[in-house]
């Protein structure tokens, strides 16, 4: 079977809606300095200089895989669009916790996680005009997995927050080393 070639993060990114390209290009230039070069994580995956990018890349390629096939059987109820927007998203506490120090090395500071939902639609509005929907926030809540609120009694995870947690989990767990070549996989 030939490779296929990867979608470039611009490319994904026109494939959301119009106010959605518009923050993630708006994110993507207010954190130029370290978008391109801090690691995807320290240890765990795409940890690597830009490796940031490149998970982010990777997970939007793979969402449109999954998407796409999971679509052709049963029709989703959300969009290709709203699983990359919450994707971009996914760990842009990295862009704030993530220090490039003079000497090259990467430290991350703490925060506190129990905000990081409220922070970030705060700044989402403030910044960008953007009100995030439920539907996004219960995606963004779950994309790391149901964690402590994982319930035998109740739904927690939602359709969208799955798709985009599939997505996550493959490229940080599956493809963790994958990404940093950015032509084919």
């Amino acid at each position: 079977m030939p490779k296929q070639k990867k979608q470039s993060l611009q490319k994904l990114i026109s494939k959301m809606a119009p106010h959605q390209q518009s923050v993630c290009r708006g994110i993507m230039s207010d954190f130029k300095s370290k978008f391109d070069k801090i690691p995807g994580s320290l240890h765990n995956h795409q940890a690597w200089i830009g490796g940031y990018r490149d998970h982010v890349e990777e997970i939007l390629n793979i969402a449109c895989v999954v998407y796409t096939a999971l679509n052709k059987k049963r029709k989703l109820d959300f969009t290709l669009g709203e699983s990359l927007f919450v994707l971009f998203l996914h760990d842009l506490d990295k862009l704030y916790r993530y220090e490039i120090c003079s000497d090259g090395s990467i430290i991350s500071r703490d925060y506190c996680s129990s905000n990081y939902l409220k922070s970030i639609r705060q700044m989402l509005h403030k910044k960008y005009k953007y009100v995030m929907r439920n539907e996004e926030l219960d995606a963004l809540k779950y994309v790391h997995g149901e964690g402590d609120s994982y319930s035998s009694k109740k739904r927690v995870m939602h359709p969208l927050a799955a798709l985009v947690h599939c997505a996550d989990i493959i490229s940080a767990r599956i493809w963790y080393n994958k990404g940093q070549d950015g032509t084919y996989w």
